[in-house]
């Protein structure tokens, strides 16, 4: 069910974007220490965003949370300010919006009714988030650190070693979408 304005109005929508924003600041700092930056909650609430909000809302909500983190909220995994935009891992970041907004097309247009189907979207998703972390390292590597690499090795030190723990993350995030969005029809209806 995508969350649209029903009769009880726009404020349970709005909710839930702004309860899916703060969760992704929370998602920072469920941290397992990473090969070169910490594995991090942020991406299975992004995944949540994108499947349980509208297309605007679900890329609004990650947005905010980008946008807080920039205005120098502490809800990055290390910090915030802008300084963080010198930090090779703000790919990962800027590509969650995006990733919200790609899952939630996909449910969109077609609505996953099975953990399968929704694991599909997600899995879309987490291919924006690693694309675009790839194009930003690589960057990032060539124009900041002066230290041109191929992106064979960004993705065998920044990606490969992710993808895992993002497994992990598809398959928990379609599990609860799919029962939340259960538990949500009884509420709204």
């Amino acid at each position: 069910m995508q969350m649209r304005p029903s009769a009880r109005g726009t404020t349970y929508p709005l909710v839930l974007a702004a309860l899916l924003t703060a969760m992704t600041a929370a998602g920072a700092w469920i941290r397992i220490p990473g090969p070169v930056v910490p594995i991090t909650a942020q991406t299975l609430f992004t995944y949540l965003a994108g499947a349980l909000l509208s297309r605007r809302q679900a890329f609004l909500s990650q947005a905010a949370y980008l946008l807080l983190g920039l205005a120098g909220v502490p809800v990055f995994a290390l910090g915030g300010g802008l300084a963080y935009l010198m930090q090779p891992s703000f790919g990962y970041l800027f590509a969650l919006p995006f990733a919200a907004l790609t899952i939630a097309q996909v449910e969109h247009s077609r609505r996953a009714i099975t953990v399968g189907r929704r694991m599909v979207s997600l899995a879309l998703g987490s291919v924006c988030v690693f694309s675009l972390s790839a194009i930003w390292l690589y960057f990032y590597f060539d124009c900041v650190m002066k230290t041109p690499t191929s992106l064979r090795t960004l993705s065998s030190l920044w990606v490969l070693p992710f993808v895992p723990g993002e497994a992990v993350k598809i398959v928990a995030a379609a599990f609860i979408s799919i029962a939340l969005e259960k538990r949500m029809k009884e509420i709204v209806i």
